[in-house]
């Protein structure tokens, strides 16, 4: 009985103080350092600008499409 009470002692003191720097302690630096360089990173992207050629480039080409010439080598009746 007084074995397990003394086991049950030695995790809560423990678990009292996570934050040391033994073995069996969070590894607080590396989490810090994690932390550090994924909010430079999500600085790095939020710092972008969209690509607008791109989409203008989409866009063009969707304009040179005459769509009811399309349906009618297609065979397909147009709804318009």
């Amino acid at each position: 009985m007084s074995f397990s009470l003394l086991g049950i002692e030695a995790i809560c003191l423990e678990i009292e103080n996570p934050f040391a720097y033994d073995d069996n302690d969070l590894p607080l630096d590396n989490i810090c350092t994690n932390m550090t360089n994924m909010k430079r990173n999500i600085d790095d992207l939020m710092g972008l600008r969209p690509s607008v050629q791109s989409y203008s480039k989409n866009i063009s080409f969707l304009d040179d499409i005459d769509i009811h010439h399309l349906c009618k080598s297609k065979n397909i009746r147009s709804t318009n």
